[in-house]
């Protein structure tokens, strides 16, 4: 039995935002497994940060905003 499941865009934003937080910090810890001040170690923990940190400001302005606004949103 197939049913049709619609999200809204909150939901939506939450997840991409959600997946972001999640991959930051999946990068973060694997960026340990090499040195974390030089060469490809130093990549992967800059790219983590270029994942966490809208995840989590995004996140958080979403909570925010669900916070303010929570009657309009549900």
């Amino acid at each position: 039995m197939k049913t049709d499941v619609h999200h809204s865009p909150l939901y939506w934003a939450v997840m991409l935002f959600t997946g972001l937080f999640i991959v930051g910090i999946v990068i973060k810890v694997f960026s340990f497994f090499f040195n974390p001040t030089i060469g490809f170690g130093a990549a992967l923990t800059t790219i983590s940060w270029y994942a966490f940190l809208p995840g989590a400001a995004g996140l958080l302005v979403l909570m925010l905003v669900h916070t303010i606004f929570h009657k309009e949103l549900d």
